[in-house]
């Protein structure tokens, strides 16, 4: 699908396609997800592990995605879910930022069992 986005900003509503556009290169990995350049982050593996085999999604926003910090397993079905979301043609249409990554809570995440701590 053709992309009109037109600031740096408006590609972070792209982060959700990331599992799905990055296939290959995240072929082998059991997780992939995305943080914001100012995150600080410690032990990931101490913090994360517990939640690893009973979650698909983990984000430090109750249930929704996070903008600054999400996690998200890479099986088909995850990588997947945003491709039947009813936003997401006007959202790749729309120049600016939609907020797509975090904020609110798109309609695919629904599906997912998301966990913060």
């Amino acid at each position: 699908m053709p992309c009109n986005k037109d600031s740096v900003l408006g590609l972070c509503d792209l982060r959700p396609f990331f599992g799905d556009v990055f296939r290959e290169e995240f072929a082998g990995y059991g997780w992939y997800g995305w943080c914001d350049l100012d995150a600080v982050t410690g032990d990931l593996d101490g913090m994360l592990s517990p939640y690893l085999d009973s979650h698909d999604v983990i984000s430090t926003e109750g249930g929704l995605l996070s903008g600054p910090l999400s996690f998200l397993q890479n099986t088909k079905q995850v990588r997947e879910l945003f491709r039947n979301h009813w936003q997401t043609r006007t959202l790749l249409d729309r120049p600016e930022y939609a907020n797509f990554d975090e904020g609110g809570k798109p309609g695919y995440v629904s599906a997912t069992r998301i966990v913060s701590d």
